[in-house]
């Protein structure tokens, strides 16, 4: 009789284990949907870069010394980035000037850096007015420097900072 009920609780113990972990293991978490939200953003964003007629994607830095390459953007768990770089023929200046008059439909000035001059390396960022209780950040960095063999080197960044969903 003891041998009957230790046999039973462990069958029920086994079967409960067994419920546990198919229920678990099967089970994939959704992304946040936020997340998606700034994803989607990012993409839309970095589409949106005014790049001058002529301008050519690249898959890699292609400044002199990689100095595009040293953007720094502290990384963070909320925060998408999307990256680009594309070379120009002409001269950074004059690149820098492009993109400055050319600014994104439904953006915003919101700094400068560099003096842009015909040989040396500039950088504009530009908002977006996020989306309410998703998004609380959305910028569009634009770099410029002279590039690998002569022209310009370009590299815009979209960077979105999201909020998760609780």
């Amino acid at each position: 009789q003891m041998r009957g009920r230790l046999m039973r609780w462990t069958v029920v113990a086994l079967a409960a284990v067994g419920l546990c972990a198919s229920g678990s293991a099967g089970a994939a978490t959704a992304p946040d949907p936020n997340l998606l939200a700034a994803q989607a953003a990012a993409a839309r964003i970095l589409s949106l870069t005014p790049l001058p007629p002529g301008a050519t994607p690249q898959s890699a830095d292609p400044s002199v010394g990689g100095s595009l390459s040293q953007a720094f953007h502290p990384p963070g768990p909320q925060q998408v980035i999307h990256t680009r770089y594309g070379t120009v023929s002409g001269a950074p200046g004059d690149v820098s000037h492009y993109i400055l008059t050319h600014p994104p439909a439904g953006s915003h000035f919101y700094s400068e850096q560099g003096p842009g001059t015909p040989t040396s390396s500039w950088q504009e960022t530009r908002s977006f007015p996020g989306q309410a209780e998703r998004v609380t950040s959305e910028l569009l960095t634009i770099s410029t420097a002279p590039a690998q063999g002569g022209g310009t080197a370009i590299r815009s960044d979209a960077v979105v900072l999201w909020r998760p969903t609780w």
